[in-house]
């Protein structure tokens, strides 16, 4: 967190849209933190020590950056849960770059320079745009990376991420209706 209050030391936690507020701003803050610690470590587990005793039998780490999350099936209105889609989108990138370490090295500045340019309201399209442009600037990673990358976000829903989606829809014949639940839901 140190690091992308140092780029963007206002970035709010809430942003406001048509819709009304969002959390992307901080999504992208946690998003940030977390794919800049996994990839100090190698690990796209996040939080071991701290989460000791907290996480559910079997598992490690409060977050796992290696996730296939997304917009918005995934998002709660919570920014540590709603980082999740974003910094899995890093991480695939990352992955995607094997063991070579020049590629690894700029991607990770591609990521801090998307940082650099973000704005105090950020969104996921923006911060992804940012991305892409700070991927293809670079020599070493090229437009092949960015074409990784921004498949990412469009898979991910992070490109245009539509925060309003219905809670019920029609079956596929139109003789019934079904209720999609939400399991938990803060501010989306």
């Amino acid at each position: 967190h140190g690091v992308v209050h140092a780029f963007v030391p206002n970035l709010a936690v809430n942003g406001v849209d048509d819709y009304g507020t969002h959390v992307e701003p901080g999504a992208l803050n946690e998003g940030w933190a977390d794919y800049q610690s996994s990839s100090f470590a190698g690990n796209s587990q996040v939080g071991e020590y701290a989460s000791q005793g907290l996480a559910p039998s079997g598992e490690t780490g409060l977050r796992d950056n290696d996730n296939q999350k997304k917009c918005p099936d995934d998002l709660i209105g919570e920014v540590h849960g709603d980082s999740e889609p974003w910094a899995g989108a890093l991480w695939a990138t990352r992955e995607s770059l094997g063991d070579d370490p020049a590629k690894i090295g700029a991607f990770d500045r591609a990521v801090l320079n998307a940082i650099k340019v973000a704005g105090d309201d950020e969104t996921f399209a923006t911060a992804g745009q940012h991305l892409v442009d700070a991927i293809k600037a670079d020599a070493t990673l090229g437009q092949t990376v960015a074409d990784f990358a921004q498949g990412q976000l469009d898979t991910r829903g992070l490109s245009d991420c539509g925060r309003v989606w219905p809670l019920s829809d029609l079956n596929d014949d139109g003789s019934d209706v079904v209720v999609k639940k939400v399991p938990q839901l803060f501010q989306h």
